[in-house]
C-alpha cells in the first residue's frame, strides 16, 4: 500500500510495469538524480535570455557540441552556444581531426544524463535547433561549454547575439592551447 502511495505521488509520470518514465524514456533506477535538485539560479547565466532555464534528459549525442534532448514539452535539437567542435561527416566518415574524440567526450558528460539548459537572446539558429548553455552543477567542470573548451575538444565561437560568455570561453581556449590539451596537441 505504502508503494502505490509513493507511485502517485511520483512527479515524475511511469509507464506501468516498465520502469520507464513517460517524459523522457529513461529507466527508473529508484537512485535519485543529484542534477534534478539543483536551482537553475545558482549557475552563469545570461542577463537577457529568450526563455527560462529547463531540465532534460539527453537522450543522444550527435557531436561535439550538437545534442538531442526530451523534456517536458518534447524532443529538441540542441546546439552549444559559444563552442564549435571539429565537424563530423557522417556521410564520408571523412572527419576532421579530434571529430570523433570531441563527440566522445560530450558523449561521457551527458549522453543519458539530466542536464540543465539556459539561454542567451536568442532561443534557436538557422537550422531550428535550440540554442542553449549546459549545466550539469555549479562548477567549472560542470559548465558543459567550458570543460570542452578547457580539455581543448571545442573551440571559442562567438556568435552574436549571443555571447554572453565569449570572454571567459575564449581564456579556456587559451588556456586549452597553452597546456596542449585534446586538439592543441594533437591536430596543431
Amino acid at each position: 500500500m505504502i508503494l502505490l502511495l509513493l507511485a502517485c505521488a511520483s512527479s515524475d509520470p511511469v509507464i506501468p510495469d516498465t520502469g520507464v518514465h513517460q517524459e523522457t524514456g529513461q529507466e527508473d533506477t529508484g537512485e535519485p538524480d543529484p542534477v534534478k535538485e539543483l536551482d537553475p539560479a545558482d549557475f552563469p547565466a545570461a542577463t537577457d535570455s529568450c526563455r527560462e532555464p529547463e531540465l532534460f534528459w539527453v537522450k543522444d549525442v550527435l557531436d561535439g557540441d550538437t545534442i538531442r534532448v526530451e523534456g517536458k514539452w518534447g524532443g529538441e535539437t540542441v546546439r552549444l552556444i559559444g563552442i564549435n567542435a571539429p565537424e563530423m561527416d557522417w556521410d564520408t566518415q571523412n572527419h576532421s581531426c579530434w571529430a570523433p574524440e570531441a563527440t566522445e567526450a560530450l558523449q561521457s558528460l551527458l549522453f543519458e544524463q539530466w542536464v540543465w539548459l539556459l539561454f542567451d537572446e536568442e532561443c534557436e539558429d538557422d537550422f531550428g535547433r535550440t540554442l542553449a548553455y549546459a549545466h550539469r552543477g555549479s562548477s567549472i567542470e560542470d559548465f558543459v561549454q567550458r570543460k570542452l573548451l578547457r580539455d581543448g575538444h571545442a573551440q571559442a565561437y562567438k556568435v552574436q547575439p549571443n555571447s554572453h560568455f565569449h570572454a571567459i570561453f575564449s581564456a579556456d581556449e587559451s588556456y586549452a592551447t597553452k597546456e596542449k590539451n585534446g586538439q592543441w596537441d594533437a591536430c596543431h
